[in-house]
This record gives C-alpha cells, structure tokens and sequence, in this order.
C-alpha cells in the first residue's frame, strides 16, 4: 500500500523490517527471504539508491538460479532489474547482457509472442540506441511492436510508446536514446522506466493479499 502512495520511504522501512524477520527465521538463502530483498531493492531503486539496490538484487539473482533453475521467470525478473540499474548508471553494455539473457528466458517459458518478451525487446532496444547500435535497435523495436500489436491492440499505451520509439530511431530522434540514459552524477535520478514497470506489476501484483 505504502509503495502504491507513492511513500517509498515507509515502504522501505517495512520490506526492511519483513527482511529482518524472516533473515532471523529462516535460511538467508530461502525464497521468502529472497521476496523481502527483492520488494527493498525495488524500493531503493525508486529511491535512486542503485548501488544498494545492485547487491541486494544481485544476491537475488544468484539465490532464484540456484532454487529455480536459470531458465524460471522469475530469474529473467531480476535479470531485467539489474539491466534497469546498469542502464541508470550509464553501463549500457551490462544492461544489454541482462536484457538478452532476460529475453532469452522469457521467450524459452512464455513463448516468443508473450508480451513480456516484447517489454524486454523494448528494453534492449534503447540500450542498443545508447551503444551506437541502431540497426539492431530497430530489429529489436519492430519484434517488440509486432507483439504489442497482435497482444494488446494498436491503441495500448504500450503499442503506443513502442511506435514512437521506432519512429524516432528510424528518423536518429535523440529521444531513443534518451529514455534509457540518467546522468550518474545527478544526485536525484529519474526512474527507469524498468524498474517504474516492475514496480507498478509488483503493486498491482500485491494488491489482492492486502488487508485493511
């Protein structure tokens, strides 16, 4: 709830706190454990606290490929996390990594026309734009779009954003670059657009468990 009223802070502080209760109960390396990282580093990545938010999502990663197997979703999550923060911080070779591999999973799990596959085809798109690569960043725009299109129709805001995208990449529109570049020497960061998506799903993911 905290986190979807826009109080970071105090969502902090409780996925925090959550963390701190089951570390004590349970293995470090068990999954609710794990939950309670994932929910802080989200949160601190809202907050522009990337360094923090690296390790916590890191240990994340390496506890879901050892439980779940380096092909399960929720490997690829955190993968897209990660590529999020790198992204942030200016080091678009690494996000392209974890988006790729990201996009590999999904794909293998969900099938290659799922619409999370066509969220990290739009992700590794604006990396590439940043790299320099734009004729693979427009390969990977028009995979994502197609998607969109045949998933959620051409007037979901996402079919939208990922038309302009492409728009803008095949007219060298500085913007492509742009949505996926912050400056690493601002001292408040704007959100990835990433970790702003996974956020919302984590909230509206949230939603149903919690009680008044």
């Amino acid at each position: 709830i905290c986190s979807r009223m826009g109080m970071i802070l105090e969502a902090l502080a409780l996925y925090e706190r959550d963390m701190q209760i089951t570390e004590r109960s349970l293995n470090n390396d068990d999954l609710r454990v794990i939950g309670s990282k994932y929910n802080s580093g989200l949160a601190l990545c809202k907050l522009g606290r990337y360094a923090e938010a690296l390790t916590l999502l890191e240990d994340v990663l390496r506890v879901r490929t050892a439980a779940l197997g380096s092909e399960h979703v929720d490997v690829a999550n955190a993968l897209t996390c990660i590529g999020g923060i790198h992204s942030c911080t200016g080091q678009h070779a690494k996000a392209l990594d974890r988006y790729e591999k990201a996009t590999s999973i999904r794909k293998a799990a969900l099938g290659p026309d799922h619409a999370t596959v066509a969220l990290s085809l739009r992700n590794s798109t604006t990396t590439l734009a940043c790299l320099g690569q734009t004729s693979l960043a427009i390969e990977h725009c028009e995979e994502a779009y197609s998607i969109f299109l045949r998933q959620m129709g051409p007037d979901h805001p996402l079919t939208v954003e990922v038309k302009q995208l492409l728009a803008d990449l095949n007219t060298g529109n500085p913007r492509a670059q742009a949505i996926a570049t912050a400056d690493p020497k601002a001292t408040a960061r704007p959100l990835h657009p990433v970790i702003e998506g996974l956020l919302r799903r984590h909230d509206e993911a949230t939603r149903p468990c919690v009680r008044g």
